[in-house]
């Protein structure tokens, strides 16, 4: 028994591990997500900074009202847009082969399959297993009755593939998300930032020439 639970305690550090790598891995995107929305507030910010009223263009004049109310309503819609990119991307399996691994230890007794199945699913009644350790289950049960090996040893193997297979399709995750998040960069965040930070700009320009030659 004892061989059997360190095993399952390794399996749960694992999956602990791939959890984390996962996290560390979706950090940056999250991180860069949060710094490319504040480009619009900056972009407000540089017109004041170059000497020019753009700030009183935004609040004061028919045309920088509409720029700032298109802006502000840009960045909400890049906020929600990145929001579900990256809940999306952060989507992980609850504790992958878990399902394999239980039943490994089920089975480590030399007890039948009939009698593990009806222990594992008394243990874990409330408990929804994901399809593709189901999947993996029936194949690795298969195999063993095929070849007339004991289940358990595949199972841990199975267990461990399973996790690095979902290790491998977070990380993935992480890495498109990466990518995808240029789309509400450049749909969005970058028109705001010219509505906001070059049109009062340009504005005030020639409001102030205009008045300089009038």
């Amino acid at each position: 028994m004892a061989p059997t639970l360190r095993a399952l305690a390794a399996s749960l550090r694992d999956a602990e591990q791939t959890a984390r790598s996962i996290r560390t891995a979706l950090a940056g995107p999250r991180a860069s997500t949060r710094v490319v929305l504040t480009l619009p507030v900056f972009g407000a910010l540089l017109g004041w900074a170059w000497g020019v009223d753009s700030l009183g263009v935004l609040v004061g004049s028919p045309v920088g009202s509409v720029c700032l109310v298109t802006a502000v309503v840009l960045v909400a819609v890049a906020h929600r847009w990145t929001q579900r990119l990256v809940a999306s991307a952060a989507e992980n399996e609850p504790m992958p082969g878990l399902l394999l691994d239980v039943w490994a230890v089920a089975l480590s007794g030399g007890g039948a399959w009939t009698d593990a199945g009806a222990t594992v699913d008394a243990v874990f009644a409330d408990r929804s297993w994901p399809q593709p350790d189901r999947d993996r289950l029936a194949e690795t049960l298969a195999l063993a009755g095929r070849a007339g090996v004991p289940a358990a040893g595949l199972l841990r193997a199975c267990a461990l593939d399973r996790r690095a297979d979902a290790a491998a399709e977070g990380l993935a995750r992480a890495e498109r998300l990466g990518v995808r998040l240029v789309l509400p960069l450049g749909v969005c965040i970058l028109p705001a930032f010219v509505l906001v930070g070059v049109v009062p700009v340009v504005v005030g320009i020639l409001s102030s020439t205009s008045g300089a030659f009038g």
